[in-house]
């Protein structure tokens, strides 16, 4: 293959999951799959949002296995993993938690945006690696 023959590269437009750690503890609330999760000042993990991801607050990753009870036990996982999306994010831009809900397929999932601030800025998250082009969709995230 030459120069002039090589295929574009495209942005994949395909969520896909490539978890890198994975560990399970127990939620403050229900928490469903592709929800940010942090560590709550009581110790349990609960939804990442713009109001309760700070500097203060431990990111732990994104919800592989939810529950729909507060109590319980929620798998958390570290890597590439998707996200629902708040609106349209282009794969290599900065994604951040909101405060915003979307329902999908009758669950109700906290979103994220593209970022405005830059990797040190508490609410982001990571780097988008597939497109989102509406809200609800899913974007696959490399977890900072």
């Amino acid at each position: 293959i030459t120069e002039n023959t090589k295929p574009p590269i495209v942005a994949n437009k395909a969520a896909f999951e490539a978890p890198s750690d994975r560990f399970a503890w127990y939620c403050a609330s229900p928490i469903n799959k592709y929800e940010p999760v942090i560590l709550d000042a009581s110790g349990s993990l609960a939804p990442a949002t713009a109001s309760t991801l700070t500097a203060s607050t431990k990111f732990m990753g994104i919800c592989q296995y939810g529950t729909e009870l507060a109590g319980e036990m929620v798998t958390v996982v570290k890597g590439a993993f998707p996200v629902v999306a708040d609106g349209a994010i282009t794969a290599g831009q900065l994604v951040e938690v909101t405060d915003n809900t979307t329902v999908v397929n009758d669950f109700t999932y906290h979103t994220v945006k593209a970022a405005s601030g830059d990797l040190s800025t508490a609410t982001v998250i990571g780097v988008a690696l597939t497109d989102a082009t509406a809200k609800g969709d899913l974007v696959t995230v490399i977890i900072k």
